[in-house]
């Protein structure tokens, strides 16, 4: 995608063996100036069943050597004990786990307050309407390109949800997973090969 002359590219994977997700953002300036940007990365917790009553019981709280944002529900009696984590490879300007600070009063998450003010105000813990918002601020000079990876995860407890978020939280382990998931799907879907006489069939 492009816009105001920063050119943008995403990609998402999940690796095969550990429960994350990741996101590798691509930015390159194509302009000739120097660009500053704010990059949001945001996410809404569930942590339970889909109902909007079980968000209530979401609890956030921030890990300050890292910035990552942690999240549990302490009365999801299916998957007891687990921690959900979302972490930048950048450490985030600001954050905060209040999708009403975030989103703002009559917007659309399409257009959120947070893109109108300077900082987050770093809110967290419990009684939020819950969520994940990380800012993250990038210079990238004119024909520079930048690269922020995020990592979405779920632990067992907190420790293991830190354990993932140290282990992904970095380009270079996004690159490696990468290409390892294409590795796979790549063995997986050339494991069985068809030839029939319609060439255009096989």
């Amino acid at each position: 995608a492009r816009d105001q002359e920063v050119a943008t590219h995403l990609v998402q994977l999940v690796p095969a063996d550990d429960p994350v997700k990741l996101s590798v953002l691509t930015l390159t300036n194509t302009s000739s100036v120097m660009r500053r940007l704010s990059v949001f990365g945001y996410v809404e917790w569930c942590l339970g069943s889909p109902r909007e009553d079980d968000r209530r019981f979401v609890v956030t709280d921030v890990e300050d050597a890292t910035g990552a944002i942690l999240a549990r529900n302490d009365y999801n009696t299916e998957f007891p004990g687990r921690v959900a984590v979302w972490l930048s490879s950048e450490r985030p300007r600001s954050h905060t786990c209040d999708r009403s600070e975030f989103v703002g009063r009559h917007r659309l998450i399409s257009g959120p307050a947070a893109l109108l003010r300077e900082r987050l105000m770093g809110r967290c813990g419990a009684g939020l309407d819950p969520c994940g918002a990380l800012q993250i601020g990038v210079e990238i000079a004119p024909g520079e390109t930048r690269r922020l990876a995020f990592v979405l995860g779920e632990g067992r407890d907190r420790g293991h949800a830190l354990e993932l978020a140290q282990r992904y939280g970095n380009l270079q382990q996004a690159d490696a997973t990468l290409a390892s998931v294409e590795r796979m799907w790549e063995e997986t879907l050339g494991t069985l090969q068809v030839h029939t006489p319609d060439d255009s069939f096989d």
